[in-house]
């Protein structure tokens, strides 16, 4: 009798054993499993997004080119977080994709499939890439791939338009007239005449319009009113600027401020950038779960 109820002893302690540790495996989440990364994808990686930026720094060894967190790291040090960095967010796609079965990564298959499209001459150009080129190619065909596997339901797309409402409105337009003449005294005073008068010696005129294209169009007339686009709103309101030699009287002709987009007319958009976003959210995911050893790295400047 004894012996039985020591056996049940022993039992129970193991029982008691196993479900502490399965509490403490479901308390601190699963393990993060190094994910297998070979030296040449290590270095190819390395060689190519951080070599360049550590060679540079390398030319400035006692300078402040340290950041948060890195600050009590060697230069070596750094080379390795940028790379181990940078392979993590690779990873975390693969990932991905291989969960999705889209595409079940491994270096050497990738190589191979490299030089397959390098023989075959692949009409699309695909040939032409470098081994980096190809490897980043891969990764955001499938990416592409993988966003638009994803389908948001009316709910969702229409949760996403409500949180990024001002993303969704037509641009704001300003009809801007612009004078220009020397630096020169009273320079401001001759603008000012050649604006009541329509004209004045030494000025010219020019009429612009400012939309969300200003940037690739008039990206020095946006450089030179700055912060006066805010003033500008109003019309007949004028601002007074100097540049490059030159001054400027900037007055507001008309502005018309861009409306909000219905929901309808703007749906599909909404539909591939809540994609975009489901797609963000899944690396950001998968990322929490990737586990990359570092390896040994090129001497830096070498």
């Amino acid at each position: 009798m004894a012996g039985r109820k020591k056996a049940i002893v022993i039992l129970s302690a193991a029982v008691l054993a196993v479900a502490v540790a399965v509490i403490v495996l479901l308390a601190v989440g699963k393990p993060h499993t190094p994910e297998t990364v070979s030296r040449e994808e290590f270095l190819l990686i390395y060689e190519n997004e951080v070599r360049p930026q550590v060679l540079m720094l390398s030319q400035d060894p006692g300078g402040d080119w340290y950041t948060e967190p890195y600050e009590e790291t060697t230069l070596g040090g750094y080379a390795q977080e940028l790379t181990v960095k940078a392979l993590k967010g690779y990873k975390a796609r693969q990932q991905l994709f291989r969960s999705h079965g889209l595409w079940d990564f491994t270096y050497e298959a990738f190589l191979d499939q490299w030089q397959n499209q390098k023989d075959d001459g692949n009409p699309y150009g695909v040939q032409a890439y470098g081994l980096y080129d190809y490897y980043v190619y891969l990764h955001s065909a499938y990416s592409l791939q993988l966003m638009h596997s994803y389908d948001p339901d009316s709910a969702a797309l229409k949760e996403y338009y409500e949180q990024h409402k001002d993303e969704f409105r037509d641009t704001d337009v300003w009809q801007l007239q612009i004078w220009q003449t020397g630096s020169q005294q009273d320079a401001q005073k001759t603008l000012e005449q050649a604006a009541r008068n329509g004209s004045a010696d030494g000025v010219t005129f020019t009429e612009v319009t400012l939309d969300a294209d200003a940037a690739k169009y008039y990206p020095e007339i946006l450089a030179l009113v700055g912060d006066g686009l805010e003033q500008l709103k109003t019309p007949g309101q004028r601002i007074y600027r100097e540049a490059d030699g030159a001054s400027f009287l900037i007055q507001s002709e008309s502005f018309a401020e861009g409306r909000p987009i219905p929901y309808e007319e703007c749906e599909e958009v909404v539909r591939s950038r809540c994609k975009q976003q489901m797609l963000d959210q899944a690396v950001a995911q998968a990322l929490e779960n990737i586990n990359v050893q570092q390896q040994e790295l090129p001497a830096v400047g070498k």
